[in-house]
């Protein structure tokens, strides 16, 4: 099959994942038809039909669910926080409470249910909700989590090594029957004491893990293949094997409860083997992934550096040619000493601070770009003292809407210098910017003289360059030579409308 076929499959799946925000609620109550279905001794009973039977009647208690999730986004730009919040809480609480007070529900409850389902699955929506809403939460509070994403793998491996050890605890028959016959204020001390012991146990097989995860699998497999891996397997568990079954018979834990094999000094018996070679190959897909997940990681992050580079070698070859442009404007007006030289000068100076400073940031307001639009255009026609029809028409909903800056500089730059400077008529420039919820448009035309045409020259190449690593598929670039005037319209689509 065609691999970009595939990569093109499985963007639209991710875009649909991302767009859709339903989903992950209906694959909950997939999840608890199917436990329910199970639930039914009778395995002749676990059919399609029967599954479609638990399920539908869930899916359609919660509809309310579903179009408050469809229609939050919209609901965040119209409503208040506490307002939100408040429908928020009358979706995910009030309503399911209400719906188990109700004789109405009966007509869809199954007769092994017991009228315990309604909370059940609300409890599935509102931890789903609360997971979803969380891990956004995280993402985007990238300076409030730094911490835990930075966690290594091995810490977070250790860490976790205490809850499953506490759990191991709770779990077995013989410590809680010892904890039961000792007085409450013993029972916290032996509590902790049993979870260490347990940590101790499972740190031995943790060592496992680590000799196979970063010599076995990390050298020895990378770099001599996989007969040296199978031999280096085989070493590790001859040679460390019998030695962690000595280790492990000494925690006290082992012999009193026998909670492990290890329960009398034969060492080097076959048993003790098979727990790490079990624990080492069950391990191999993990590390496998993981090891994928990093490399794809170091690769993206190249990827994005080397965009990032590309991005500000482009910015340095607009900057310059704009210095170019205007240094010359000062340079002919100082030469008739003009008396709007001093505020041509300021005016400058006001440009130039916009493109060192603001030229360097990732984006800024569309309104600071327009008006840098503007100084532009008013000290090109102070230069030129020739006759423009210039007309600029502005239709911008939000006009705090974030855009990379200098974005549209070029065309106007390009209009003047291949339309209007060498133009010996009248000449004209009309520009339009519009921006709503679903796309940005600007558009440049201006008229052109036939036998001053040139070649646009380096700067629409830079800006397409620009805008491909900017907005990748999402933009249209289009430029028309009409004869008497030359054409260039940029349209920018947002995220949203293109899923």
């Amino acid at each position: 099959m065609n691999e970009a076929y595939i990569e093109k499959v499985s963007q639209k799946v991710v875009d649909f994942l991302y767009g859709n925000k339903q989903w992950p609620f209906h694959t909950g109550l997939m999840v608890l038809a199917v436990l329910l279905l199970l639930d039914n001794p009778n395995t002749e009973g676990h059919t399609f039909l029967n599954y479609f039977k638990i399920l539908l009647p869930l899916e359609l208690l919660f509809i309310p669910v579903f179009i408050f999730v469809s229609i939050r986004e919209g609901l965040k730009e119209k409503l208040s926080g506490i307002k939100l919040a408040f429908i928020w809480v009358l979706v995910f609480i009030a309503y399911p409470l209400i719906l188990a007070g109700l004789n109405t529900v009966e007509i869809f409850m199954h007769p092994k249910w017991d009228g315990w389902y309604i909370p059940v699955t609300a409890m599935v929506i509102l931890l789903t909700e609360l997971a979803f809403q969380s891990s956004s939460f995280i993402n985007k509070s990238t300076k409030t989590f730094t911490w835990l994403k930075n966690i290594k793998l091995e810490k977070a491996i250790l860490l976790g090594l205490i809850p499953f050890a506490f759990i191991m605890v709770m779990a077995t028959t013989g410590v809680q029957s010892t904890l039961g016959t000792t007085s409450p204020l013993n029972r916290i001390p032996l509590v902790i004491w049993y979870t260490l012991q347990f940590y101790c146990l499972l740190f031995i097989y943790y060592i496992f893990y680590f000799v196979n995860h970063y010599i076995l699998i990390n050298k020895l497999f990378k770099e001599k293949g996989i007969v040296y891996f199978a031999a280096g397997f085989v070493a590790t568990n001859v040679l460390l094997y019998p030695i962690s079954a000595a280790l492990i018979y000494q925690l006290p834990i082992v012999t009193d409860f026998m909670v492990h094999p290890v329960h009398a000094r034969s060492f080097f018996n076959e048993i003790n083997a098979w727990t790490p070679i079990l624990g080492m190959v069950g391990t191999i897909p993990f590390i496998l992934t993981y090891q994928w997940y990093r490399q794809n990681n170091k690769i993206v992050n190249l990827q994005k550096e080397k965009t990032q580079t590309e991005l500000n070698l482009l910015k340095q070859q607009i900057n310059p040619h704009f210095f170019f442009n205007t240094l010359n404007n000062l340079y002919a007006l100082s030469l008739t000493k003009d008396q709007k030289t001093p505020e041509v000068i300021m005016q400058l100076s006001e440009l130039m601070r916009y493109v060192i400073y603001k030229g360097k940031e990732n984006q800024v307001p569309i309104s600071e770009e327009v008006k840098y639009i503007e100084d532009y255009i008013q000290l090109q026609l102070i230069r030129l003292h020739k006759k423009v029809d210039f007309n600029f028409k502005k239709n911008i909903i939000d006009k705090s809407l974030q855009i990379p800056p200098l974005l549209f500089i070029v065309l106007i730059e390009n209009a003047f210098k291949h339309g209007i400077e060498p133009a010996e008529g009248d000449c004209f420039l009309d520009l339009y910017l519009e921006s709503d919820e679903n796309s940005l448009t600007f558009s440049c035309r201006n008229s052109v003289e036939e036998k001053t045409k040139e070649a646009p020259g380096i700067g629409l190449d830079n800006l397409s360059r620009r805008l491909e690593l900017l907005f990748p598929n999402n933009h249209e670039l289009q430029i028309a030579d009409l004869g008497n005037e030359f054409k260039t319209s940029l349209k920018i689509f947002s995220q949203s409308s293109t899923k």
